[in-house]
């Protein structure tokens, strides 16, 4: 399931912690996957990441009752990746052919930040970013979610 009630209700002001690759061994996510979502970050920088890793202190204000599942993140994020990789070589013929809907799709999803109360982490994936890539510019556009859900 990618969204779970979340085991305590995230009220009010949270800190936001930068993302940390979760641990493979103890959770038993495959290697390809956590190396997707360690890679992703080095391609794609945007204002929320950028600020978290420069500033003392970033906060927000959450209201999650549902969380996103973590493990679904990284796999979207791979699967994401692969075909946009995939999709490369072909990008001309793709383009011209009734599959050209495929260049359209994201080439990677991001988590860019958890919370953490009492030195707990409450959510992991408390701001997630879509990434999108044009094949022709080579430009991004990034749709961000926050938690409030």
């Amino acid at each position: 399931m990618a969204v779970t009630p979340h085991e305590s209700k995230e009220v009010g002001d949270r800190v936001l912690l930068p993302d940390r690759s979760p641990d493979r061994n103890a959770l038993g996510i495959p290697w390809e996957l956590i190396h997707a979502h360690d890679v992703t970050p080095d391609s794609h920088e945007g204002v929320i990441d950028t600020t978290i890793q420069y500033e003392a202190r970033v906060s927000s204000s959450m209201f999650h009752s549902d969380e996103v599942n973590e493990e679904a993140i990284l796999f979207v994020n791979w699967a994401d990746r692969s075909i946009h990789d995939a999709i490369i070589p072909y990008q001309s013929a793709i383009a011209r052919s009734a599959l050209s809907w495929l260049i359209q799709l994201p080439d990677s999803i991001e988590i860019l930040c958890s919370t953490a109360a009492d030195g707990a982490i409450l959510t992991e994936c408390s701001a997630t970013c879509i990434n999108y890539k044009d094949f022709e510019t080579q430009k991004i556009r990034r749709c961000k979610s926050c938690g409030f859900l």
